[in-house]
């Protein structure tokens, strides 16, 4: 796993993009995400209200049990060599926030935002703006993929996603029609 002096030597590298960076959000051993303003309910996107203009009294509740799709803030550029995992944040953990079910693992070579997925797990209601430092990367260093994701004859569905991206495999449980 890379401390925060190695993840600012793989960015000088061009080995990790964050666009945009905030050296604010560069912790010890990870990099924080922010929440950005879409999300998808049930299919539909919708539009949450920002951090900046926060509004205690009419914020987007996840209710208990629900479960969303959300995206990074951020976007994210992996070399062949640097992998990463998406964790989820104490402070939301303690609320009965999960960031993501099963999809924490981004593959060396991925560009695009991270798309996040929020469940519920309180009997409480849960506020969310976006703006909100939601998540955190960690980066792990790789000898090099030798076809890193996006590579040719990998079906790398989601390649360049921009925003909250929903699921690309088909109801007939195929991936993009190849079985």
């Amino acid at each position: 796993m890379l401390s925060d002096g190695e993840i600012r030597a793989a960015m000088a590298q061009e080995d990790i993009g964050i666009t945009p960076f905030f050296d604010s959000c560069l912790q010890p051993a990870s990099y924080e995400v922010h929440l950005d303003k879409e999300i998808m309910v049930r299919g539909e996107k919708v539009i949450i209200p920002s951090v900046k203009h926060k509004d205690v009294a009419n914020p987007w509740t996840l209710v208990p049990g629900q479960f969303v799709l959300a995206s990074t803030h951020e976007w994210i550029a992996l070399s062949k060599m640097i992998a990463s995992r998406v964790e989820g944040k104490s402070s939301h953990g303690r609320k009965g926030l999960s960031v993501h079910c099963t999809a924490g693992f981004i593959d060396p070579g991925f560009r695009g935002n991270i798309t996040l997925e929020l469940y519920n797990q309180s009997d409480e209601p849960i506020a969310l703006w976006s703006g909100t430092r939601i998540a955190q990367l960690c980066f792990f260093q790789t000898k090099g993929a030798e076809r890193p994701y996006g590579s040719q004859g990998l079906g790398s569905k989601y390649q360049e996603q921009k925003g909250v991206t929903g699921s690309r495999v088909s109801t007939s449980g195929e991936i993009n029609g190849t079985g």
